[in-house]
């Protein structure tokens, strides 16, 4: 980037909305602010998940302010579908498919675990879903270190599987998994005033040795200094913004949009040396597999 030139990356409208609180006078309209103030002076503006855009009022807001022909305003997405609510020229589009075949991506290979279906699914149903998952990705992936990633509908959930699993590998010590349960429950305020979501991480049933609170990106360095087979559960916190190229099994365990369904299935995707697929795993052939196609 050329020295001078003022950039503005945002991952969330979250964020964006925090920024906008943060950096405007509250007693005036705060978009009006900022597109005077901080919109209309940047060279570029990246806003990436843009798939959760949905205020038509901050899209406007910048390429109204962004009116110069040497400024450029870029939203990205990976996630497919017409997610963004005004109507914005596609610079470059890749599906699914393509990514493929050309090699950026691998390709999920779908299981199906005998379990009940989602809305009759009880604890013991689902820990015994992710034991029986990790038991086939081992089998399955055998020139792999098996990481599998579980995706439930609550931080209870996560919780209390958690538990069923670990007393099942106190039972069976041929059954070896670090087990992961990370939830997005608490928020700090950083030192600029904006909140950030931290996790609380139990491994294999304790507290994380040093019980200190994280942000997501200081879950993901903890796991990706851990090379050891793997289970990681979670709640919400590890849907999307990841990158884990080691995951070599995702686990669907909770009803999501077709957004969130997507970012989900994708956490397998990323490319790591001698990976050509994932194992993707659902537990109700019937609610979810023609949307997982």
């Amino acid at each position: 980037m050329p020295m001078g030139e003022n950039v503005l990356y945002f991952t969330t409208t979250a964020s964006l909305n925090d920024y906008v609180k943060n950096h405007t006078n509250k007693h005036k309209d705060g978009y009006d602010e900022i597109k005077e103030h901080i919109f209309k002076n940047l060279s570029v503006y990246i806003h990436d998940e843009a798939h959760k855009e949905s205020c038509d009022l901050m899209v406007k807001s910048v390429l109204s302010a962004m009116s110069s022909d040497n400024q450029r305003a870029f939203w990205f997405t990976a996630t497919p579908g017409e997610y963004l609510n005004i109507n914005l020229p596609v610079v470059s589009s890749c599906s699914f498919a393509t990514a493929v075949e050309s090699n950026y991506i691998v390709k999920p290979v779908l299981f199906t675990i005998k379990a009940p279906d989602f809305e009759h699914m009880d604890i013991n149903a689902e820990a015994n879903a992710v034991i029986s998952a990790f038991k086939h990705l081992c089998r399955n992936k055998k020139d792999e270190i098996p990481s599998l990633i579980t995706f439930h509908d609550a931080v209870d959930s996560v919780r209390s599987v958690g538990d069923v699993i670990n007393q099942y590998k106190t039972q069976h010590s041929r059954f070896k998994a670090n087990v992961y349960e990370i939830v997005s429950d608490k928020t700090i305020i950083d030192e600029h005033g904006g909140k950030v979501w931290v996790a609380g991480i139990r491994l294999n049933g304790s507290k994380y040795s040093d019980g200190k609170l994280y942000t997501k990106s200081g879950i993901l360095d903890i796991l990706r200094n851990d090379h050891e087979p793997k289970i990681i559960m979670n709640a919400f916190m590890l849907t999307e913004g990841i990158d884990l190229p080691e995951i070599n099994g995702v686990l669907l365990l909770c009803q999501k949009s077709d957004a969130s369904l997507y970012q989900a299935i994708s956490r397998g995707c990323r490319k790591t040396p001698g990976k050509i697929n994932f194992n993707l795993y659902v537990t109700s052939e019937d609610s979810i597999n023609v949307r997982v196609e």
